[in-house]
């Protein structure tokens, strides 16, 4: 039980993380490629590239 939620909480904080880049580099006005948002996608479910996309 509580290694899930640590799990949990370890999956929270890179999701956070995630959505920190991007509110940055939208306030950059960087733009992101689909490629990107893909590979972040990957690293946020814990699979990897090839099976991913």
């Amino acid at each position: 039980m509580k290694r899930e939620s640590l799990l949990k909480l370890t999956i929270n904080k890179r999701t956070i993380t995630k959505l920190n880049h991007k509110l940055l580099s939208n306030l950059k006005g960087g733009t992101r490629t689909g490629f990107e948002d893909k590979v972040d996608s990957a690293e946020l479910t814990g699979c990897n590239g090839r099976d991913c996309f």
